[in-house]
């Protein structure tokens, strides 16, 4: 399979124009704003909340299957600079400025949408290695990254193509902790690190040199949090505030700092939050 770590170097050396109102977190100016979006699963709902403000500022049906407590768990964005450095699926550019995905737990079934004033649902997709679970998301540079739980892998997924093809899959076996139940998943390529947000095991944890250290077994694990209650799902990367956001299944939009600091909570919403990502515009 292809070297994935080498893939990602590559492909982060290309530095595209941004042609659309939404842009990526490197490129945060003064005017720009930053917006989290939540993953409801059972609600099926795309939060928008306002960080700043600390406060949810909109919210969005989405055109799922009802699927109860197996529902979205999943949740990633591609902005319109990546759809133009690498390509999304055949898709053109957005008039929105990006695609969010959203992976069902149920069936393993990625959804693509186009949201704007609605959810609207622009198509959709499986892989052969994946039939159900698909817990959390993670985009980087043409990649989609894929912890499906229940199977303990992480999947790193080609959607550059029409088609998306699978590039490599690692064991969460690999890891000294095993990794039990991670539903969230959040890469720093900038800093060779991954973030992994154990819910059954209510813990949070670092490795480095990541995620090539997954190819021979040779991670260290860099810190470990155990955030009990909260059951940590969904993460994302703040680049405008370095700090890290994530979501838990009572509602709990927390945040902390790389460096393993105690979890603070940003906002209590109503609803079974599972999947978090970050929009800039």
């Amino acid at each position: 399979m292809t070297d994935v770590a080498e893939m990602m170097v590559e492909k982060t050396a290309v530095s595209p124009t941004p042609t659309a109102v939404i842009t990526q977190a490197s490129e945060v100016s003064n005017t720009s704003e930053v917006f989290y979006y939540l993953l409801a699963e059972r609600e099926r709902l795309l939060l928008e909340v306002d960080p700043k403000a600390r406060q949810q500022t909109r919210q969005f049906s989405l055109p799922l299957p009802d699927t109860g407590n197996s529902g979205p768990e999943g949740l990633a964005f591609v902005v319109n600079a990546d759809i133009a450095a690498y390509g999304f699926l055949g898709l053109p550019p957005s008039n929105n400025g990006g695609y969010f995905v959203v992976s069902v737990q149920a069936d393993g079934v990625f959804y693509v949408l186009d949201v704007g004033e609605t959810a609207v649902l622009v198509t959709q997709f499986t892989l052969p290695e994946i039939v159900e679970d698909a817990a959390g998301l993670d985009y980087q540079a043409g990649v989609l990254w894929v912890s499906v739980a229940k199977a303990a892998q992480l999947m790193a997924v080609d959607v550059t193509g029409r088609e998306p093809q699978l590039l490599d899959s690692y064991a969460y076996k690999r890891l000294p902790d095993e990794a039990g139940d991670t539903e969230g998943i959040l890469l720093l390529p900038s800093r060779e690190a991954a973030i992994l947000a154990d819910d059954d095991g209510r813990q949070l944890s670092r490795y480095n040199d990541f995620p090539a250290c997954m190819a021979d077994r040779r991670c260290k694990l860099a810190w470990l949090l155990d955030v009990e209650p909260l059951e940590p799902s969904g993460l994302a990367w703040d680049e405008s505030r370095q700090w890290v956001v994530g979501v838990a299944d009572e509602g709990e939009l927390f945040y902390f700092d790389i460096d393993g600091s105690e979890p603070k909570l940003l906002l209590q919403l109503n609803g079974d939050l599972e999947g978090i990502t970050i929009v800039i515009r």
